[in-house]
């Protein structure tokens, strides 16, 4: 579910680019992400040269604050060029960045350059430090014709995250140092899970700590997943399944990644991202996963899904969910498809 945010461009952010194609009077506009929309901050007229007006815009970059630099490339009196692509899109997400954040003006920044229009833009540039947009740097991207396309999110995520700063929090204790660290009273549970004593147990993400932590656990059967499992907001589970099938025991653990689609963007983003840091936690704690489940709502969510996802039918044994099977399924709700299935 890595896919563009579908976060919008304000209307005053696509005014006051206008105006100033128009114009020609403003040299570089800052725009950051507020409330899922991308918004104008500040903007700046026409310096000395070209270069002292790089140096002007990187004075307004800030330490942790992703954001989006559109900047004019030709000078003001060049108007008469028949070139409209004279505009250079710079995105800085800083190293120290939260980790959402990063993801977020990653995600957004291809759906921003099309809303406010992809013909104006002659080239990009992504830094993750000052450097890195600097007049220094645009210069030899030029000498040296190394300017690459378009990245694509993708790579654009995969970039922000390699450089990324995990912050840990400080009232909590946890047993990772890796990016999104799972909190220990998890583990905890993961092994009580392991010795027969739970067959249950929910997972969160902490946006501001960026942690995975511990929500609750229990002993339920597969018919209280629905009701155990929030319906409003992305979440993990680990569920534990102890069944039979075609006469022998079977003891599989399901992990299960239920994300609304009425969940906020950036929560879908960032459980989307942690998915496989949460898989990585529980198989490091000891426990195989024998399948990854994706749902869209625990409602989805039953033995007989369930028993067709973990055996699949065979030309000789069709699917309970099959409809010359023994069993027949009852329908999703209006809008609820089957579940996908997360490859291994």
């Amino acid at each position: 579910m890595s896919h563009s945010s579908g976060i919008s461009v304000s209307r005053d952010l696509l005014e006051r680019f206008a105006s100033a194609r128009a114009n020609n009077d403003v040299r570089w506009i800052k725009a950051v992400i507020e409330e899922e929309t991308v918004v104008y901050v500040t903007s700046a007229p026409f310096g000395k040269d070209l270069k002292s007006d790089f140096e002007s815009f990187t004075k307004h970059l800030q330490p942790k604050e992703p954001c989006y630099i559109i900047f004019r490339l030709e000078d003001a009196a060049s108007t008469v060029s028949s070139n409209f692509q004279r505009w250079l899109l710079v995105t800085y997400a800083p190293d120290v960045a939260f980790i959402k954040s990063k993801m977020l003006i990653a995600s957004t920044r291809d759906n921003a350059k099309k809303q406010l229009g992809l013909n104006y833009f002659a080239m990009e540039m992504y830094g993750s430090n000052v450097n890195e947009v600097s007049y220094a740097e645009y210069e030899h991207v030029l000498g040296q014709k190394k300017t690459e396309g378009p990245l694509t999110v993708a790579e654009i995520a995969f970039k922000s995250e390699a450089n990324a700063e995990v912050h840990h929090g400080v009232s909590r204790e946890y047993v990772h140092s890796v990016q999104f660290p799972m909190d220990k009273q998890a583990l905890t549970e993961l092994e009580k899970m392991k010795n027969g004593k739970l067959t249950f147990i929910h997972l969160t993400v902490d946006p501001e700590k960026e942690t995975i932590d511990f929500d609750k656990s229990g002993t339920y059967v597969v018919d209280d997943l629905s009701n155990v499992i929030p319906s409003d907001s992305p979440s993990f589970t680990v569920f534990r399944w102890k069944h039979n099938f075609d006469g022998s025991a079977q003891d599989a653990y399901v992990f299960i990644y239920c994300c609304p689609p009425s969940s906020r963007v950036k929560l879908k983003m960032l459980y989307s991202t942690v998915n496989k840091a949460a898989i990585s936690a529980i198989e490091q704690s000891g426990i195989s996963i024998t399948k990854k489940v994706e749902v869209e709502s625990p409602d989805e969510l039953g033995e007989d899904m369930l028993m067709a996802e973990l055996h699949p039918e065979t030309p000789d044994r069709p699917s309970p969910l099959h409809p010359s099977g023994a069993k027949f399924a009852k329908p999703a709700r209006p809008g609820r498809g089957r579940a996908r299935i997360t490859k291994s």
